[in-house]
C-alpha cells in the first residue's frame, strides 16, 4: 500500500528533496542558479527548506493548529511525505499527519455566496473573512454555521 505523493514524484527527485534537505538557505540558492534547475525540482528544495526551518514551530505542544497549517499548506505534499525519512520528532511527525489526515481538509462552512447574501459587498475582503473562518474552525473557536456567522457579524462591525 504504496503512498500516491511518492509513487507520483520522481525518484530521483526524492533523492534530490533528501540530500539538499540539511544545506542552507544559501547553498539552495546556489544550486538552484548554477545547476538551472527545474520549477518543480526548485520548488521541492524550497519546501524541504522551509520544512526543516519549521521544525521549532512543528514541535511546539502549544502551537494551535491554525499555525501549524499557516506553515504546513505552504509545504509541498512530497516534502511533508519525506519528513519521516529527514526528521525523527515525534510532535513534528505527529503534527504532519494531523495536518495530512484532518486539518488541511477543514474549510469553513460559509462561502463567499453566503457572505454576499448576509449583505457583505463582494470583494477582496471575503479572502479575509474566510481565511478567519477557517483558522476559527482549526482552533476550535467555530463549530457551527452560526458560530462563523457571529463571527463574521463580529468582523463586519469591526470595520
Amino acid at each position: 500500500h504504496a503512498n500516491p505523493v511518492l509513487l507520483e514524484t520522481p525518484l530521483q527527485l526524492l533523492y534530490w528533496a533528501v540530500l539538499v534537505y540539511p544545506l542552507s538557505a544559501d547553498v539552495h540558492t546556489e544550486l538552484s542558479a548554477r545547476l538551472g534547475l527545474r520549477h518543480d525540482t526548485a520548488r521541492l528544495m524550497a519546501s524541504m527548506l522551509l520544512l526543516r526551518e519549521s521544525l521549532p514551530l512543528l514541535a511546539r505542544q502549544d502551537a494551535r493548529p491554525s499555525e501549524l497549517v499557516a506553515v504546513l499548506d505552504e509545504i509541498e505534499p512530497a516534502a511533508l511525505t519525506l519528513a519521516p525519512v529527514v526528521c525523527d520528532d515525534p510532535q513534528v511527525l505527529s503534527a504532519i499527519a494531523c495536518y495530512q489526515t484532518v486539518w488541511q481538509h477543514i474549510e469553513a462552512e460559509l462561502n463567499g455566496d453566503d457572505l454576499h447574501r448576509m449583505g457583505i459587498p463582494r470583494g477582496p475582503f471575503y479572502r479575509d473573512i474566510l481565511a478567519a473562518l477557517r483558522t476559527a474552525r482549526l482552533d476550535g473557536i467555530a463549530t457551527t454555521r452560526e458560530g462563523e456567522e457571529h463571527i463574521v457579524q463580529t468582523m463586519i462591525q469591526d470595520l
